[in-house]
């Protein structure tokens, strides 16, 4: 679950930044060999803070449902909390940088991908500052992150798979997808 779970967040981050450089005020140009590189470097972030637990830091942990990362584990709630709040500031800053300039063909496309992002990943927030403060975590808090989080399966081929992806080709210029 790690491992999908950062993959899935850094990942949403890339797009987001792909999305922020193809900005008329911004037209960063990215080559095939950047992309190639950024995904090897989330795949191997993603696969390390998933192998974690299997060398000691922290434990995998079944609640509600769902088997996380311990977030009661100091080490572990740490490292997440660390990526996770810092992933999730720069999607949002990002986000709202793109809205605010404009020039991507559909800025519903924009606050779409910011919902279903945060949808996904703010109550990693307080899960992890709880956990770190060894405070009780409320009722049923695991299942609605769980939910929200697995959810992210059935929305982001939507999300980034047709509509992303059918803005992305617009703004460069291409036929409608």
């Amino acid at each position: 679950s790690l491992l999908g779970s950062f993959t899935g967040m850094l990942s949403t981050l890339w797009v987001v930044l792909l999305t922020f450089w193809s900005l008329p005020s911004s037209e960063r140009p990215v080559s095939a060999r950047q992309s190639y590189a950024v995904c090897g470097a989330i795949a191997a972030l993603a696969t390390l803070v998933a192998v974690l637990p299997l060398v000691g830091v922290g434990r995998m942990r079944y609640t509600e449902g769902f088997c996380y990362g311990d977030f009661t584990s100091p080490a572990l709630a740490a490292i997440m909390l660390a990526i996770n709040a810092c992933t999730i500031s720069a999607t949002i800053v990002l986000l709202l940088l793109c809205l605010s300039r404009g020039g991507w063909p559909s800025q519903a496309d924009l606050v779409l991908m910011l919902l279903a992002f945060l949808s996904a990943w703010a109550l990693w927030v307080p899960a992890s500052v709880i956990g770190l403060a060894g405070s009780t975590y409320p009722q049923h808090f695991f299942i609605s992150g769980g939910v929200m989080g697995h959810a992210q399966a059935l929305i982001n081929p939507f999300v980034y798979g047709i509509r992303w992806r059918a803005s992305a080709i617009a703004r460069a210029g291409g036929p409608p997808a």
